[in-house]
């Protein structure tokens, strides 16, 4: 795959994506632009089945946002948000992003 150094550094930055000097909004962009990249190269499989009953698709879009929603979290200051932090993974299910 000729993607495949661009989806490693891709995957490198978003893994290594903290708040630091930035403000939510701009953190959240960061983040949000390194999805689309990702997103771009790679499609996430779905269910070609006639008459699919197990609904995977589905299921692994949610999958994939909760793992959107746990890595804003752990990039998010600790020093500023570790309560907020402790009360959205309190939550079941977990919140989307929106």
């Amino acid at each position: 795959m000729a993607n495949t150094p661009i989806i490693h550094q891709l995957k490198t930055d978003k893994a290594n994506c903290k708040q630091g000097d930035m403000d939510v909004r701009e953190f959240y962009s960061k983040l949000v632009n390194l999805w689309n990249e990702l997103n771009n190269l790679m499609k996430i499989p779905v269910c070609t089945c006639i008459g699919c009953k197990c609904d995977v698709s589905s299921k692994m879009m949610a999958m994939y946002e909760q793992d959107k929603v746990h890595q804003f979290l752990m990039g998010l200051n600790e020093d500023s948000y570790s309560t907020i932090q402790s009360q959205v993974l309190a939550l079941d299910p977990l919140p989307s992003l929106d």
